[in-house]
């Protein structure tokens, strides 16, 4: 059973770090699927470097107060992060929210996440190397999306 529980914990963090370096690294929608003004587009550009910023600083605070109250309290606290993101992508094209908006609540999410998911598989070292594997690759798949969109001059389709 302990073997299996090892197996579920490198998985679930190295799931939790690629959503979450994915959500801090590319924006929630650049205005491919919405009618956004110019207006909207410009305020998301300025402040994207901002909602990074304040993930990773929630994630650094994140970490640090879940890994006091233990394992299962930082895996709680990630599952409540997922279900943010999940609910922000879901209801963002719904409701009136502009961008900028959209894409700050998405970077806190995935800070928390990122912190929480780091504090909880930071104890074995199976799931370290999960969580390692997983948030290098969501920032490498992540800063591939963006350069490809670049490319072909269009705004990332994420």
């Amino acid at each position: 059973m302990q073997r299996y529980r090892a197996a579920l914990d490198t998985a679930g963090g190295g799931i939790a770090a690629a959503v979450a370096g994915m959500s801090l690294i590319v924006p929630f929608d650049a205005g491919c699927s919405t009618d956004s003004s110019a207006m909207q587009l410009t305020l998301l550009t300025v402040t994207l470097p901002r909602a990074t910023a304040a993930g990773a600083i929630l994630a650094v605070v994140t970490a640090v107060c879940v890994r006091m109250f233990g394992t299962r309290t930082a895996w709680a606290t990630g599952t409540v992060a997922a279900l943010l993101l999940a609910t922000d992508h879901l209801l963002v094209t719904s409701t009136s929210t502009t961008l900028a908006t959209a894409n700050f609540v998405d970077s806190l999410g995935a800070g928390v996440l990122l912190g929480a998911a780091g504090a909880a598989a930071l104890t074995h070292r199976p799931a370290a190397l999960g969580y390692l594997l997983g948030a290098l690759t969501g920032v490498l798949v992540g800063h591939h999306i963006e350069n490809q969109a670049a490319e072909n001059g269009a705004l990332s389709a994420v």
